[in-house]
């Protein structure tokens, strides 16, 4: 199966969902991708979703439900309040030998890519790109840590009001 995962946090861009996949889409050329982890975005609240990101990483952990040997990111900028630049991010397992939630295994530190290869990418105000495939092992239940890192100064953030996990925005 191949995983499309949806982010949300204090990021300018929400990563909205994510999704898995399998060797069968690969062969295939079909795009047989299924929903893992999504959220609900919404407009900008208080503190750091307010006053947006400018050269800035935020690392956000999450649980995927199902597992697959690909994954996709769809990143939304739902209610930002102009395009959004997202430089780069990654995609990492966390370092399960420290207490530290913003902690990742350096081994496992991968490269999201959108548009065929593209590292960064300009998320329209009110819309939405999805990232390349990314052929890794997803195992069900698995936590993951995605660092989008934003250049430029955002705006008010797309986030998601309820979130159940900490957000870490670093320099």
């Amino acid at each position: 199966r191949r995983l499309v995962a949806a982010l949300s946090a204090l990021a300018a861009c929400a990563a909205g969902a994510l999704a898995v996949g399998g060797s069968g889409a690969q062969a295939t050329g079909r795009a047989d991708w299924v929903a893992t982890w999504a959220m609900g975005p919404a407009g900008a609240g208080a503190g750091s979703s307010a006053l947006g990101f400018t050269d800035q990483s935020v690392r956000m952990p999450v649980r995927v439900s199902v597992g697959g040997e690909a994954i996709r990111f769809r990143l939304n900028a739902t209610f930002s309040t102009q395009n959004v630049t997202l430089g780069h991010a990654t995609v990492a397992e966390p370092e399960t030998d420290t207490p530290e939630l913003t902690d990742v295994e350096a081994t496992s530190v991968r490269e999201l890519t959108f548009n065929g290869g593209d590292a960064s990418v300009l998320i329209p105000k009110g819309g939405q790109v999805l990232s390349d495939p990314l052929w890794m092992n997803v195992p069900a239940r698995a936590d993951l840590v995605i660092t989008p890192y934003f250049p430029v100064a955002t705006g008010p953030a797309t986030w998601h009001l309820t979130a159940r996990t900490q957000t870490f925005v670093g320099a």
